[in-house]
């Protein structure tokens, strides 16, 4: 995923595991980049 100011972000496909089962805390700016993309392919409905 690209953030807002253009930085490519990639993880592994474990990083759900890594987050739950051993307490992973991506850098804020990866949060960011993910929120971001949630919020571009599934605006919130009014």
């Amino acid at each position: 995923m690209v953030s807002d100011d253009g930085v490519l972000y990639v993880a592994p496909n474990l990083i759900i595991h890594d987050i739950v089962d051993h307490l992973y805390a991506p850098p804020a700016e990866f949060i960011d980049a993910v929120r971001s993309e949630v919020h571009a392919r599934w605006p919130e409905e009014k």
